[in-house]
């Protein structure tokens, strides 16, 4: 597990406990993950329902490429 510094006990927490979940997936799939709720709990702007389709929909994008075995790009994930 990486030490993160700079971010706050509960956010650490946070990492450490997606963390966990992602330890056999490919760590750019964890960094975009992990990103987007750190995102939408600094900025909390945003709505749980639509917190929650932009994960749904970056989850579908991921199991696709996971599917059809193409490596995991960041810019693919997000197009």
């Amino acid at each position: 597990m990486k030490k993160f510094n700079n971010i706050s006990i509960k956010h650490k927490t946070n990492i450490e406990t997606i963390s966990k979940g992602f330890e056999k997936t490919n760590k750019q799939i964890e960094a975009i993950i992990i990103i987007l709720i750190l995102n939408t709990m600094l900025r909390k702007a945003i709505t749980l329902k639509r917190l929650f389709t932009n994960i749904h929909f970056i989850g579908l994008k991921i199991f696709d490429m996971k599917r059809t075995e193409q490596p995991a790009n960041i810019a693919d994930i997000f197009k």
